[in-house]
């Protein structure tokens, strides 16, 4: 005996929400929409998340190259430069430390925007390379 799907599918589908348990139907109402991801570009593909970042600082100061040197000998920097001069210094709340060939201006900005691309940007470097 051959059934079709949808009659298969319809004898296992309640006819009415009418019929569910009660807890089904309060979970359903109770349901919360899954909070939204905010990815950033930092610079040739490499990406972080945005409710990660606590600062983006720019690397010249004394005290951002000791915290950039004491998270190297922890092991908690991650370098995406890709050998370019290093530009801006991203701290994360995982006490992890990114370093990124993009002007800080620019992550910031790309944080402002409320783009659904991450990869989306015009140019990853800035000129004066």
């Amino acid at each position: 005996m051959k059934f079709s799907r949808s009659a298969v599918i319809a004898a296992y589908e309640p006819q009415s929400y009418d019929m569910l348990p009660q807890e089904t139907k309060t979970w359903n109402k109770n349901r919360k929409a899954k909070p939204r991801v905010k990815l950033i570009n930092i610079g040739f593909g490499n990406i972080v998340f945005a409710n990660r970042l606590i600062a983006i600082v720019s690397p010249e100061s004394a005290p951002v190259k000791r915290l950039v040197q004491d998270a190297r000998d922890r092991g908690m920097l991650i370098d995406a430069t890709y050998g370019r001069r290093t530009r801006a210094v991203l701290i994360t709340d995982s006490d992890h430390i990114i370093l990124s060939a993009v002007q800080p201006e620019t992550v910031a900005n790309r944080l402002n925007t409320h783009s659904a691309d991450p990869m989306q940007s015009s140019a990853d470097l800035d000129p004066e390379d």
